[in-house]
């Protein structure tokens, strides 16, 4: 049984082989990593010492700086060396509330309670995932399912799209256009559930406001 004790041990070693790679000194090291995540020094030399670990935003923005994977620094890899570590994107993790106030990676600034979720996917610096709620998107989407969303995409017939329902929250749906345009030139939509047992949306009954359109689906089984 692998004690937290030999979690801290070895994400130290790991901590420090990143380092030599990034060719950071030895001394000094844990100021510069303290002042890029804007912690104390002391912070940062607990995690060198197997005395303490980061939380996940901290890994994440570390792995980042570092230029290895967030998983690597996490766990560590057997099976891979530092040369073979892929570098991944990251996505911050939304719920449907803040998915519906979503302005741009700008939003999360001052705000330290999201995850970060790794992808190899290259989307947009505003994507973010959103975890799918309900069963209204089933057989293909499970809830609890995790879809990257980017709001630079325009959405095309077919498309998954999220969207701001009424209740300003978003909704992950079946886009659908209507044929019809708005006086301003778009097209009016309904948003489709997998599910027929749900009620489909329609822009021309209610305000709805497309976010994004997916790019990838993590299932969780």
């Amino acid at each position: 049984m692998i004690t937290e004790e030999k979690i801290k041990q070895d994400f130290a070693e790991r901590l420090d082989v990143a380092c030599k790679m990034k060719n950071l000194p030895e001394k000094g090291r844990g100021k510069i990593i303290a002042d890029i995540l804007k912690i104390t020094p002391k912070a940062v030399s607990k995690w060198f010492n197997a005395e303490t670990l980061p939380t996940q935003s901290n890994i994440y923005v570390l792995a980042d700086f570092l230029g290895v994977t967030k998983e690597w620094l996490s766990y560590g890899d057997k099976n891979a060396s530092i040369e073979q570590i892929e570098k991944q994107r990251a996505y911050p993790l939304l719920s449907p509330i803040q998915a519906g106030l979503w302005a741009g990676i700008s939003s999360l600034e001052g705000f330290d309670g999201y995850e970060m979720i790794p992808s190899t996917i290259i989307a947009s610096d505003d994507s973010f995932y959103l975890r799918i709620t309900g069963d209204s998107m089933r057989p293909r989407f499970n809830e609890g399912d995790l879809v990257l969303i980017d709001p630079n995409i325009y959405p095309t017939p077919g498309k998954f799209v999220a969207a701001i329902n009424g209740n300003n929250e978003a909704t992950f749906k079946q886009y659908k256009e209507l044929g019809t345009m708005t006086g301003d030139g778009l097209p009016h939509f309904e948003l489709v559930p997998l599910n027929p047992m749900f009620p489909t949306l329609s822009s021309l009954e209610q305000e709805i406001r497309i976010i994004g359109v997916a790019r990838e689906r993590i299932e969780v089984l």
